[in-house]
């Protein structure tokens, strides 16, 4: 990934400590410990996981979801293999190595919102946008690792917490064995950033965060499983209850998947310094 703290891409908030070739502890701006079936605990301690409820009565702007831009050569239903789809299309994506081009049902592999709310200070076009961009990187993000693309996964400098880890057993041969449902978030709100959150994630490791993030809120979620080349089952992203992360970031045109959201600064709602951004 491109980020400077490398480890973003959704809220899987929990990070694996004792995963691949033996990586542990947490990286910048990751937040708790997996799971494996050999165990593991985690090397720091880190806020509680807190869930944040957006304030009644703010406005809100829907939005549609599309795998790629109206027009673009790879525009089809369903996901198809590589030799099928049209030459434009394979000129594309023949850059990341993959057997399978994602159709609009990559739009649908997890449930995620389509409408956003956000605070004083933000437009409605700010709110699209970013909020739009979040949740098409989510799932993008998550067809990549269904198909187990790593190359694919790389380019997605996204949302999405232990993304470093998922990439680098992937890369290592380790496979995705499940993807449940309750993975993607149930809220998103898009909200100005205090000079001390900014201040905050600089101290975390994050170089240039935005003066514009959200917060997305996600469910309690048995998380995402892989296995590895040693035969080993580790898990990403288990909760027991509902909590939320604040992100900040910006929509960058990507081959080739057009604008996605790239993260630059992100922490969890239970850390003090965050409270006024979530």
């Amino acid at each position: 990934m491109r980020s400077s703290v490398y480890v973003v891409l959704l809220g899987l908030a929990l990070v694996c400590t004792s995963c691949g070739s033996g990586a542990s502890g947490n990286a910048p701006g990751s937040y708790g410990n997996g799971s494996s079936s050999s165990g593991g605990a985690s090397s720091k301690s880190t806020p509680a996981p807190v869930a944040v409820t957006p304030p009644p009565g703010l406005p809100s702007v829907t939005y549609s979801l599309s795998t790629f831009p109206q027009g673009n050569p790879c525009s089809m239903p369903a996901t198809s293999a590589f030799s099928t789809v049209p030459n434009a299309c394979q000129l594309e994506w023949a850059p990341t190595g993959t057997t399978y081009v994602p159709g609009e049902d990559a739009m649908k592999l997890v449930p995620a919102p389509s409408s956003a709310t956000y605070q004083q200070g933000v437009s409605s076009a700010q709110a699209q946008s970013y909020s739009q961009a979040f949740i098409r990187t989510i799932e993008l993000s998550f067809w990549a690792m269904k198909y187990n693309n790593a190359t694919m996964l790389s380019l997605l400098d996204g949302p999405i917490a232990s993304g470093d880890l998922i990439l680098k057993n992937l890369q290592s041969g380790g496979v995705v064995k499940s993807l449940p449902s309750c993975l993607g978030p149930t809220s998103v709100e898009v909200v100005t950033v205090s000079q001390s959150a900014v201040n905050y994630l600089v101290s975390q490791g994050w170089s240039s965060p935005s003066q514009v993030g959200l917060v997305a809120t996600y469910p309690a979620c048995s998380g995402l499983t892989m296995l590895l080349t040693g035969g080993r089952t580790v898990t990403y992203g288990a909760s027991t209850r509902p909590y939320s992360i604040f992100y900040t970031g910006s929509i960058e045109q990507v081959s080739p998947f057009g604008g996605i959201w790239i993260t630059n600064g992100q922490g969890q709602c239970g850390a003090l310094q965050l409270r006024s951004a979530c």
